[in-house]
């Protein structure tokens, strides 16, 4: 091998071979200034999604207030009572008799009075054509509390 020869000069000696390493050089210059020059994108910050629930519920409540149809928003409250005895103590109300009374004092083990205060509300509440704003209130106040508060 001679002291001269080297790979370089041998592609620079051929036209063809000098061209097509200029545009591979060239190419690769490119490239890396274009990736040079790329940046990555940011993420995007997502607003949280909504409680839609709590909007249905605060929906609905100014429709109750603004219709301020009492009888039919007591009604309701009646038979969320009804089916929340029935989920929680497994007893059907179709009657409000002293049977379901004792049932009801059984197996919630509130005091006999608490339990027909309550019934007694709610038969008046079921009972009833036209309901006040402090009856309505009364009454939830009442369920709500033989619900929650335990003995």
């Amino acid at each position: 091998r001679p002291k001269d020869f080297n790979e370089w000069s041998v592609m620079t000696r051929s036209p063809a071979l000098r061209w097509s390493l200029f545009l591979a050089l060239l190419a690769a210059t490119l490239y890396i200034v274009s990736e040079v020059k790329r940046r990555q994108r940011m993420i995007p910050v997502l607003d949280p999604l909504a409680n839609s629930s709590v909007d249905f519920v605060k929906t609905v409540g100014r429709l109750y207030f603004n219709r301020h149809d009492n009888a039919d928003l007591s009604q309701k409250i009646v038979t969320l009572f009804r089916e929340q005895v029935r989920e929680k103590y497994g007893l059907h109300s179709a009657g409000w008799d002293a049977a379901f009374e004792k049932a009801l004092q059984y197996k919630s083990g509130k005091p006999a009075d608490e339990v027909s205060r309550l019934l007694i509300q709610v038969r008046q509440a079921d009972n009833m054509t036209a309901t006040g704003d402090e009856e309505l209130l009364q009454l939830n106040r009442s369920i709500d509390h033989f619900f929650k508060n335990n003995n």
